[in-house]
C-alpha cells in the first residue's frame, strides 16, 4: 500500500525482499487500479461541485481544529510543492515545471506511467494551513437520504513511520539509513476527516480515515455536536486522531490494514505488523494550528492523480517496499467502502466492543484476500447495520431530551 500506515509493519529486510512485487511500466498497479472503477462511478454521481452559498457556509463552520505534536511538522501547501516540480515519464519526454492544469489534463493511462519529481527536498508552507475539501451529497448510514459530507485532507511534506516500533522493527528500518524512521516516503495526502451531516445540516458523525484504516465517531457521544470536531496529529506518521483533552499524550494501536481490525478492538492476538502512534492533544501540549479551506475543482492533481505525486523509492530501484510517493487522494477506500456511508461504517468499531469481535471476526476469516469484495460486503454490511443503529438511538435520546426542555 502507498499510504503512510502501511510501511511502519516492515521489520526484516530479508521479509522486505521476499515479499515484495517487482515494478513494471505501469505506476497504477495494486490499490489504484483496484480502486479506479469505483472512484469513477461514484464521483460523478456524489461529488457536489460548484458548491452553493450554503455549502461554502458549512464548510467554513465544520472546518475541524488541527493540533499538532512537539515532534512533529505542520503540513505544506500542494502549490508550494508543485512549483519548478518536473513530471517525470516512464515512457516520453518529462515535463519541466509542470502546471496544475497539465496534470489534470492527463489522460488514466498517461498519469499511471509518471510520477512528480518535486523541486526541493524540503517544503515549508506558511500558516494558515490548507484543509483541502470536498463535498459529497450521499445517503446517511442505513438509508436516510439527504445527507452531506464534508470531506477535509491535509498534505505533508514527508510520511514517517509510528513513533513507536519494535525493536526488530527499527533494525530494519536502519538499513535504509539513519533518517528512515522520520522519512519513509515523500508526501502524505491521505489523511482526512470526513463531518457527516444529515438532512437538517446537523453534525451526526465524524470519520478520520487514511485509505487503508478508518475510525467513525458519533456526534455528540464522543465530540461536542455543535462544535467543529479537534483533531491530533499523531508524531512522526503524521496519522490523525481524535482529541480527546487528555492532559497526557496517549498510544493508539496501528495495524496494517483493515483486516487486523479484531486486534485494534480488544488488543489481543496481536498481528506480526503492528506499531504504536503517539498522540498530544491541547492539553496535553500539543499546538493549536491556524488552517483555511480550500474547495478544489474536480480533477485537481492533488485528489485525482493516478500516478505517483512523488518519487518511487524501491529496493535496487526494482522491489516494491512501501516507499514510493502516494497517488491522488480521491484513491482512499477498498471499493465496497468507496460509498462514503459505507466508508464511515468500515471506521466505526470502539476499542473492547466484545459483541462486535463476534460478529466480524468469523467474517475475517472467511476472507479470501485482500480483494475479496463479496467479503468486504458481508463486513460492511455488519458495520454499517450497528453505525446506524447506534444513530438512530442517540438521535431519539436527543429528540426526547429536546422535548424535556
Amino acid at each position: 500500500m502507498l499510504a503512510a500506515r502501511a510501511p511502519l509493519m516492515i521489520g526484516y529486510a530479508l521479509l522486505l525482499l521476499l515479499t515484495a512485487c517487482a515494478t513494471s511500466s505501469n505506476l497504477c498497479d495494486g490499490f489504484t487500479n483496484w480502486v479506479e472503477p469505483a472512484r469513477a462511478d461514484y464521483f460523478p454521481k456524489h461529488r457536489i461541485y460548484p458548491l452553493n452559498e450554503e455549502h461554502h457556509r458549512l464548510v467554513a463552520t465544520y472546518q475541524p481544529r488541527l493540533v499538532m505534536h512537539a515532534l512533529g511538522t505542520p503540513p505544506i501547501d500542494f502549490d508550494d510543492y508543485l512549483r519548478g516540480a518536473e513530471l517525470v515519464r516512464l515512457q516520453g519526454e518529462n515535463i519541466n515545471n509542470v502546471a496544475m492544469d497539465t496534470l489534470a489534463t492527463l489522460s488514466y493511462a498517461e498519469q499511471c506511467g509518471a510520477y512528480i519529481k518535486p523541486a526541493r527536498q524540503e517544503v515549508v508552507s506558511r500558516p494558515p494551513y490548507p484543509w483541502y475539501v470536498q463535498v459529497f451529497r450521499d445517503r446517511g448510514p442505513g438509508g436516510e437520504e439527504g445527507w452531506l459530507y464534508l470531506k477535509y485532507n491535509l498534505m505533508f511534506d514527508w510520511s514517517g513511520l509510528a513513533l513507536h516500533i519494535s525493536r526488530s522493527a527499527q533494525m530494519g528500518v536502519n538499513l535504509f539509513g539513519p533518517k528512515a524512521a522520520d522519512r519513509w516516503h515523500r508526501l502524505d495526502v491521505h489523511v482526512a476527516v470526513i463531518i457527516g451531516l444529515d438532512a437538517k445540516h446537523r453534525q451526526r458523525m465524524v470519520t478520520i480515515t487514511q485509505h487503508n484504516y478508518a475510525r467513525t465517531y458519533l456526534a455528540g457521544v464522543a465530540f461536542d455536536a455543535s462544535r467543529p470536531v479537534t483533531v491530533a496529529i499523531a508524531a512522526r506518521s503524521n496519522e490523525l486522531y481524535l482529541d480527546e483533552n487528555q492532559p497526557t499524550k496517549r498510544l493508539e494501536r496501528v495495524v496494517r490494514f483493515y483486516n487486523d481490525l479484531p486486534y485494534l478492538i480488544s488488543g489481543e492476538d496481536r498481528p506480526r505488523y503492528s506499531a504504536y502512534d503517539e498522540v498530544q492533544g491541547q492539553e496535553a501540549g500539543g499546538t493549536l494550528l491556524t488552517t483555511r479551506v480550500v474547495v478544489i475543482p474536480p480533477r485537481h492533481p492533488l485528489a485525482s492523480f493516478a500516478g505517483l505525486l512523488a518519487p518511487p523509492k524501491r529496493l535496487f530501484g526494482q522491489i516494491y517496499i512501501g516507499r514510493d510517493g502516494p497517488m491522488g487522494y480521491d484513491y482512499y477506500a477498498p471499493p465496497a467502502a468507496f460509498a462514503l456511508p459505507r466508508g464511515a461504517a468500515l471506521g466505526y468499531w470502539q476499542p473492547g466492543n466484545k459483541i462486535l469481535l463476534r460478529q466480524i471476526n468469523p467474517l475475517l476469516t472467511q476472507m479470501r484476500d485482500w480483494r475479496d469484495e463479496a467479503g468486504w460486503n458481508a463486513l460492511l454490511d455488519v458495520l454499517e447495520r450497528n453505525l446506524a443503529d447506534d444513530l438512530h438511538h442517540y438521535q431519539e435520546l436527543v429528540e426526547e431530551q429536546t422535548q424535556k426542555n
